[in-house]
């Protein structure tokens, strides 16, 4: 066994004690660290599970998106067909009216007017009045 010389030296069992207690510090560090990065692994597997329940629910939203454009192709469609239905149903009227506009046209040319009919109502009045007097005078003579 050595003795010591002076106050400052340090036996080989002072630094072999410093040492174990510095490593006890350091395995509770290691430990310590350890426990960290398995709660990191854990949150980081919770991360990849919610990020692959996010990729489900993309694909489920493109899964729709896909199926709304579909139906909105198919309404483009439908509205098509209605406007030419709608275009196709004006013409028709169109050419009804137009025939109606003859026939009403051609019925007022042919048409009896009140100035006409009482005309010809005067004219009838005076010859019935002069046929009248000619078998009053006839009579009378």
């Amino acid at each position: 066994m050595k003795m010591k010389t002076s106050p400052n030296d340090v036996s080989n069992r002072e630094i072999l004690k410093e040492l174990n207690r510095l490593n006890e510090k350091m395995d509770t560090g290691f430990s310590k660290i350890d426990g960290k990065i398995e709660g990191l692994d854990g949150k980081v597997a919770s991360l990849d599970g919610k990020i692959a329940n996010l990729d489900g629910k993309v694909a489920s939203l493109d899964g729709k998106i896909a199926n709304l454009d579909g139906k909105v192709a198919s309404l483009d469609g439908k509205i098509d067909g209605v406007h030419m239905e709608t275009m196709e149903a004006i013409r028709e009227l169109a050419d009804q009216s137009d025939k109606m506009e003859f026939r009403i046209n051609r019925v007022e040319s042919r048409m009896v007017t009140k100035d006409y009919l009482d005309d010809k109502l005067a004219d009838q009045y005076s010859k019935i009045i002069a046929h009248t007097d000619k078998r009053i005078e006839k009579a009378l003579s």
